[in-house]
């Protein structure tokens, strides 16, 4: 995770942007946090907002229960079977993308209230299936790595944040509980928890404007 911020500190350089605002959703989460905690990224940013975000699973800040826990449990089994595993899921999951429209319900169906509405919205169901397409053309690669690298120490603490967070989660996320984000906000120097109710994993999709009023407020 920590090299992540290294990356973003070359694609600031490329924009000359001295300044930013981070902002990630779920497994995102890590990413954006690791920009405001590795230098000398961590001195250019002003803020960053979690929506849903994933947990420490290994290390001093270990936290993670439920579903992202597994994901340090079967560490080796990811590190050794990543490539196997990533044509696994794409041979599961190539032959639904001709009816995603139909997955995505079916899959919305399964999810509290609050993440219906998201699902329901046209022009949120259409950025799902961009994004599995996109995703797609890499085999599905990035999803194993990004589990695998979630059950791994990220190379930082949550100490280590230096900017303001504003973390918003849903009381019925289902993926990071609600209490592990309490924790996590607990152990980070500078930070609010925002309590969507009757929201589970997806829902911080609407609250866009609110993110992204309290990005530039800080910038």
């Amino acid at each position: 995770m920590a090299d992540w911020a290294r990356d973003v500190a070359h694609v600031a350089d490329a924009l000359g942007a001295e300044r930013l605002g981070v902002v990630g959703l779920s497994g995102g989460g890590p990413y954006a946090l690791a920009c405001a905690a590795v230098p000398p990224l961590a001195d250019r940013v002003a803020a960053v907002a979690v929506l849903g975000g994933v947990v420490p699973t290994v290390g001093p800040d270990a936290l993670a229960t439920g579903a992202i826990e597994l994901a340090r449990r079967f560490a080796p089994l990811l590190s050794e079977l990543r490539r196997p595993l990533a044509h696994a899921v794409s041979a599961l999951v190539m032959p639904l993308i001709p009816f995603a429209h139909y997955a995505c319900q079916a899959y919305a169906r399964t999810t509290p209230e609050g993440d219906r509405r998201v699902l329901r919205d046209p022009e949120m169901e259409g950025m799902f299936i961009d994004d599995v397409i996109l995703v797609a053309k890499g085999h599905f690669q990035a999803i194993v790595d990004d589990a695998r690298l979630f059950g791994r120490d990220w190379g930082f603490r949550l100490a280590d944040v230096s900017a303001p967070v504003r973390w918003w989660h849903g009381d019925a996320d289902h993926i990071v509980p609600l209490r592990d984000a309490q924790v996590a906000v607990d152990l980070l120097p500078d930070a609010e928890l925002i309590l969507r109710t009757e929201e589970s994993h997806l829902g911080g999709f609407a609250t866009a404007d609110g993110v992204l009023a309290f990005i530039k407020s800080q910038l």
